[in-house]
């Protein structure tokens, strides 16, 4: 095919497989250069000899492609922050002791129920140069601070917690790929905001936002309102209300709540249509490109220049380049050197969800649609709108699909009746929403159109609402591994290849690779297992069978939208659920397992085997009593104890010279 033999996508190939060769095995760099170097060398010869006398292009092909791999190595050991002599890392921060800390805010994060939380750039700690990115902790869950602003305060250096639960969300690896290593937890009452001379961009572009905000509330909106715009148009979801976000979640179009590809694009279209009449004039096609990356790039400033909002307008800067020259291999060729650009500029990148999802839906979009076009010939402007839809909708779908599986484990059958709606408002939505904003920033915002943007505004969550009660069509806790994830996008491939050559012998290998797999994994002997869960204020305990569980807990309501129980439901693919209450004694692997509850009663143990006592609701127990009377092997306490009780057990089982596991630093107890 001739789209894959575009010299340019191999080379973005092979600068990509550099960058994760990087990160995944490494290299250092002064080796690095030094082979790249000598690979330089050898590149340059081969080009010369081959001005005077033709080679065989396959070498000159091969040491192209190698010094690309390597330059992707380079540029990831480059600029990784923690290579750097002032990096907080090479530090040994004791975590008892409190350190003056100057740093500066980069990013706000999602509120929680207690903390508002940053990450933060380090510039001083005990007044002493330094460097690296943190998360920020601030116990006030009201607080604001503004981008780039410069603040005080002292505090002392944490590790970012590990996932206590098996297939829980690793939290700290995924803060690692972003190299922030540490966090700092901080009293609002002792933090300073100082004065900051410089106003960088950033700042600039937060300092808007707010003004539009303040301007949009002054125009009247209800607060509902105003957290959907301030999440659809600048880029702040933060406020969002819980069960709004539940809705579109269950929905599966939460994604319309991040300000990315989709709306940059929907922008994109809105503006090719707005500023085509230009074509008419002299260079109007060059004036109308212009206008359309000068007015995506003001987009993104209003929308808070965030790493989101960042690498979808530089993708549909490149890609509206790809549009008016009105050639697909140049719109492949534009997406490509706009991912090259990006994982250039920040190689981390890759790891941003949003980016791998952003680039596969335009991918599938442009593969795809052209051909799902040509099987059907809408007559009527209704239908060819519906149709277009519904076309880009399934090609989108098919690029992220396998994607979207493998991260969230869900799949919502509605998606395209959710997208033929959601799509089109979305995109009267943001068109009425920069002319809303605009108004209200000169101060005339007429009363009529503010009521007519809360409707549609109002009727979108009403849609929205409507399809997330739809649960008979939303389909959870789907078993998706990395290996799924690979053969699912080989089908995919393949399945373009035969929609565009007629020739569907791919699709069936890999049909039958993916089957195979299947039944590779049926034929292999599942593990059995036992597990005290950790979950705060109450006990969970599971017994694995093969596929199914037997879970024991003791909450008064439905656990099964609880994300412990959904995780590993999920992760240790489970077909079958038992729930039961809590029994006093458990006998897995040959081990005994005694529960000592808030009662604190217990008997006397006569089996041989020394048991496994599990405390559990703060018993008021003598432990040392305990110990002598049943003789254990281990004490375990799970997260339904108070915390001072458990630091007295420990210290207890310290001096008696007991095993002690606390599930809310130690993670959940598992025998296998």
């Amino acid at each position: 095919m001739k789209w894959l033999n575009i010299t340019f996508i191999k080379l973005t190939f092979s600068y990509l497989l550099g960058v994760l060769f990087g990160f995944f095995v490494g290299i250092d760099l002064m080796h690095a250069l030094i082979i790249c170097g000598c690979v330089f060398v050898v590149f340059s010869i081969i080009y010369v000899i081959n001005r005077k006398r033709r080679l065989n292009p396959l070498y000159f092909g091969i040491t192209a492609y190698l010094l690309l791999i390597l330059l992707g190595i380079i540029s990831v050991e480059s600029r990784s922050s923690s290579h750097s002599n002032l990096h907080y890392s090479h530090q040994h921060y004791d975590a008892k002791q409190l350190h003056h800390i100057e740093a500066r805010i980069v990013r706000q994060l999602k509120t929680t129920s207690y903390y508002s939380n940053y990450i933060a750039l380090i510039q001083h700690i005990d007044e002493t140069p330094s460097t690296g990115k943190v998360l920020l902790n601030i116990n006030d869950k009201n607080s604001s601070i503004p981008l780039e602003s410069t603040v005080l305060f002292a505090a002392s250096f944490s590790e970012i917690p590990q996932p206590l639960n098996p297939y829980q969300f690793n939290y700290r690896e995924y803060m690692k790929n972003r190299e922030v290593y540490a966090q700092l937890k901080v009293d609002s009452l002792y933090l300073v905001q100082a004065e900051n001379s410089d106003l960088s961009v950033i700042a600039l572009s937060d300092q808007v936002r707010t003004k539009i905000s303040a301007s949009l509330q002054a125009a009247g909106f209800n607060q509902k309102s105003l957290q959907l715009i301030q999440a659809l148009l600048l880029g702040q979801k933060q406020d969002l209300d819980k069960d709004l976000y539940q809705n579109y979640a269950n929905a599966g179009v939460v994604h319309i709540l991040a300000v990315s590809g989709l709306h940059v694009g929907i922008i994109l279209l809105l503006l090719q249509w707005i500023f085509k009449p230009l074509e008419l004039l002299p260079r109007g096609k060059l004036l109308k490109l212009i206008l359309v990356i000068l007015c995506l790039w003001c987009f993104a400033f209003i929308a808070g220049l965030s790493p989101s909002v960042l690498r979808a307008v530089t993708m549909f800067s490149f890609l509206s380049v790809g549009l008016n020259l009105k050639r697909k291999v140049s719109t492949i060729n534009t997406l490509c050197i706009s991912f090259m650009l990006l994982i250039i500029l920040q190689p981390r990148i890759i790891f941003e969800v949003g980016f791998q999802l952003s680039y596969l839906a335009v991918l599938g979009i442009i593969l795809f649609q052209p051909v799902f076009a040509t099987w059907y010939k809408p007559r009527f402007k209704l239908d060819k709108l519906c149709w277009n839809t519904l076309t880009v909708t399934v090609a989108a779908q098919l690029g992220v699909l396998p994607l979207s599986l493998f991260y969230f484990h869900q799949f919502p059958g509605l998606f395209f009746i959710s997208n033929l709606v959601i799509i089109p408002m979305l995109g009267i939505i943001l068109g009425t929403g920069v002319v809303v904003i605009i108004l209200s920033l000169i101060g005339y915002l007429p009363q009529v159109l503010v009521n007519l943007f809360e409707n549609i505004l109002n009727s979108l969550n009403r849609f929205v609402g409507w399809v997330a009660t739809q649960e008979d069509f939303i389909f959870g806790n789907i078993y998706f591994t990395p290996i799924h994830l690979a053969l699912f996008y080989l089908i995919i491939v393949s399945l373009f290849i035969g929609l565009k050559q007629i020739k569907y012998k791919p699709l069936l290998v890999s049909l039958l690779l993916l089957q195979s797999y299947w039944i590779f994994q049926k034929a292999q002997p599942v593990d059995n297992e036992f597990i005290i869960f950790h979950n705060g204020q109450k006990t969970m305990i599971g017994s694995k069978r093969e596929d199914s569980l037997l879970l024991r807990h003791n909450y008064e309501y439905d656990i099964r939208d609880l994300n412990t129980y959904t995780n590993y439901i999920t992760g240790a693919n489970i077909k079958d659920v038992i729930l039961a209450p809590i029994t006093s004694i458990y006998t897995p692997k040959k081990e005994v397992v005694l529960v000592v509850d808030s009662l604190g009663v217990y008997y006397p143990f006569t089996n041989n085997t020394s048991p496994i006592i599990l405390l559990r609701n703060s018993p008021r127990v003598n432990l040392k009593r305990l110990i002598d009377s049943l003789q254990p092997k281990q004490i375990i306490a799970d997260g339904s104890n108070y915390i001072s009780y458990t630091k007295r057990w420990e210290n207890t089982c310290k001096k008696e010279k007991l095993l002690f596991h606390n599930t809310r630093e130690n993670g959940a107890f598992i025998i296998k």
